[in-house]
Parts: C-alpha cells; structure tokens; sequence
C-alpha cells in the first residue's frame, strides 16, 4: 500500500523500456501443495486385495488488499515501451494445489497354478486426492490525480485487477485387478477420481479521482499505442479445477483347462470438476 486517502503520496515516474511498469504494486496468495501420490502393490496367495488413497491438494493462499493514493507530481507518469503500463495494481489468490494420484495393482498368485488350485481372488480400491480450493483476492483500491500517459503497444494507462486462485485438478487413478488362476476365481475394483478444487473469489476494485485525473495512451500523429486502454478495472473469479480422471482393468481366467468359475467387476466414478469463483 502507498499513500492514504488524507495523505496522497506525490509520485513522478518514467520508463522508456518493454515491459517496463512506471508503477507496480502487487500481493500475490501463496499457492497450496500437491497431495501425495500412492502406488499400491499387492502379489501372493490365492487372496491379494490392495487400497489406496491420495493425498487432498492444499488450499491455495489468499491475497492481501492492495491500495494507492498518489497525485503525480508535474502532471505527468510516463512510459515509452510495449506492454509498460502506466499504474498496474494486483491482487492474486494463490492456486491450489493438485490433488494426489493413485495407481492400485492386486495380483493373487495361487500356491499350485495347476488344476489343483481350487480359489484365488483380487481385489482393489483406489481413492484419488480431491484438488485444493484457490485462494480468493483481495480488494484493489486507488485514488489518483493528476495524469497518466502511454505510447507503446498494449500499454495500459491505470489497470486495476483482482483475481481469484484457480482450483487444483483432482487426481487421477490408475487400477487393475487380476483374478488369479484358480478353479474359482474373481478380480473386482472399485475407483474414485477427485473433485477438482473450487476456484477463489475476486475481490471488489474500486477507483476514485479526488481532483482531475487525465490518461492518455497512443500518440495518433505517430500512430502508437495499439490495443492500449486508457483505464482497465477488472474483478475475476478463479477457474474450478478439472475432475480426476479414472482407468480401470480387470483380469477374470485361469490359465487351465478345469476352471469352473470366473468372474470380472468393476465400479468406477471420474471426479467431477470444481466449482468457479
């Protein structure tokens, strides 16, 4: 924050290079973690049932209020370069983060693989992480006088923006299950992908101009400033994270010739996607 609405701080500034900001005042939310991934293995016996579950991505952290108060003395803050914008004030909520994979494998390796096995059975569950929600932002606040001047290419003359964290993706999951080769045998799965993370909240933006605030983008004589808007406010929500996807195989045989029973299940749910900010 500069400056305070009773006591406005004076301020001339000058850039001639690209990318080159006169003014830039910015608070940004930390992102939040990434859920652990889980790889379950599971091998032996007539019986080999394995479950797994991912780690929930981390919430994304939330921005703090941004503010100016300024008269730019001298009447003038200038800036020559492409995409130099005059002021630029940002709040950005932190994203969150991805929520855990999870790879699930049963494999029942019966003791007599032979007409002699009587049973074997598999068996997985797998539970991915749901993604993190993102981080909402703060407000943005500016009371300004004075004049405000751009020449180059996409060159903004005040830009105002609050931006919500977008939601993290849900895990995805990976789960094969393998029925073994006994006389009675059956593999089952069950799979889960996460939700994706809800996206942040933007923050409100407000502008105020106490006494005569003029900006100018461009030169027309000289034919500059292309895509470059005098005054920008923009308050946006974050984007919800995409669902967990799902891939699922099961294996229901015997690899002889007496086998009287098999059976093959699976249940599998994709994630569904986050809600937006």
């Amino acid at each position: 924050n500069l400056g305070s609405s009773g006591s406005p701080a004076a301020l001339s500034a000058k850039t001639s290079g690209d990318n080159a900001m006169a003014v830039f005042l910015q608070s940004v939310g930390g992102g939040g973690g990434a859920g652990g991934a889980v790889n379950a293995t599971t091998a032996g016996g007539n019986l080999s049932a394995s479950f797994a579950m991912g780690g929930d991505g981390g919430v994304g952290g939330t921005s703090g209020a941004v503010s100016l108060f300024a008269e730019f003395a001298g009447g003038t803050t200038l800036t020559r370069g492409a995409t130099s914008h005059g002021v630029l004030l940002q709040s950005v909520g932190g994203g969150g983060g991805q929520g855990g994979a999870v790879t699930a494998n049963a494999t029942p390796v019966s003791s007599d693989d032979s007409a002699n096995a009587n049973f074997s059975f598999g068996a997985t569950s797998a539970l991915s992480g749901n993604g993190g929600r993102g981080g909402n932002g703060g407000m943005v606040n500016a009371g300004l006088s004075g004049a405000i001047s751009t020449l180059g290419e996409g060159a903004i003359g005040l830009f105002l923006q609050s931006l919500g964290g977008g939601g993290g993706a849900g895990g995805s999951v990976t789960n094969v299950a393998d029925s073994g080769g006994g006389e009675l045998s059956a593999s089952t799965t069950m799979s889960m992908g996460g939700a994706g993370g809800s996206g942040g909240s933007a923050g409100s933006v407000q502008l105020t101009t106490p006494t005569r605030l003029t900006v100018i983008t461009g030169n027309s004589s000289e034919a500059t400033g292309h895509g470059s808007h005098a005054v920008l406010l923009q308050s946006i929500g974050g984007g919800g994270g995409q669902g967990g996807s799902v891939v699922t195989g099961i294996t229901a045989g015997t690899s002889t010739s007496n086998s009287s029973f098999s059976l093959g299940a699976t249940v599998a749910t994709s994630g569904s996607g986050g809600a937006g900010g």
